[in-house]
C-alpha cells in the first residue's frame, strides 16, 4: 500500500457507521483531469477513517479537505462486465482547508483529526 495526500472537496456529505466496535466515517473526494484526447475524466477515491465519533457532522459537501492516508486499489467487475478500479483511502490524517465554500457556516469544526 502507498502512502497519499490529496487535497480536494467533498463531493457528498460524509456518513458515520458502527462497523464491529469501531466507528468509521466514509466519503468521497473527485479528481478532475484530461485524458490524451482532452476529455474530462474524474477519478473518485473513497476515504474512510476509522476511531472518531461524529465527525462526519463537520464533514459536509463542499467543504475542502487535505487526508493522508493508505491508498488501497480494488479491481472489481461492474454490472455490465466492465473492468473497473476502486480508489481507497484509509486515512489517518486530515485537515481542513480554508476557502471551503461551508466557511462562512457557523460550525466549530475541529482543525485537526488524527488515528490514535
Amino acid at each position: 500500500m502507498a502512502n497519499v495526500t490529496i487535497l480536494g472537496t467533498i463531493s457528498a456529505d460524509a456518513k458515520n457507521e458502527i462497523a464491529g466496535n469501531s466507528n468509521v466515517t466514509t466519503f468521497q473526494i473527485p479528481e478532475n483531469s484530461k485524458n490524451k484526447e482532452g476529455n474530462q475524466e474524474t477519478t473518485w477515491y473513497q476515504v474512510e477513517i476509522w476511531g472518531k465519533e461524529n465527525l462526519a457532522q463537520y464533514l459536509k459537501k463542499g467543504t475542502s479537505i487535505m487526508v493522508i492516508g493508505k491508498l488501497k486499489p480494488k479491481a472489481y467487475l461492474s454490472n455490465d462486465g466492465q473492468a473497473k478500479m476502486e480508489l481507497r483511502i484509509t486515512a489517518y490524517d486530515l485537515s481542513f482547508v480554508p476557502g471551503s465554500k461551508k466557511d462562512n457556516e457557523p460550525i466549530a469544526a475541529p482543525k485537526k483529526a488524527t488515528k490514535k
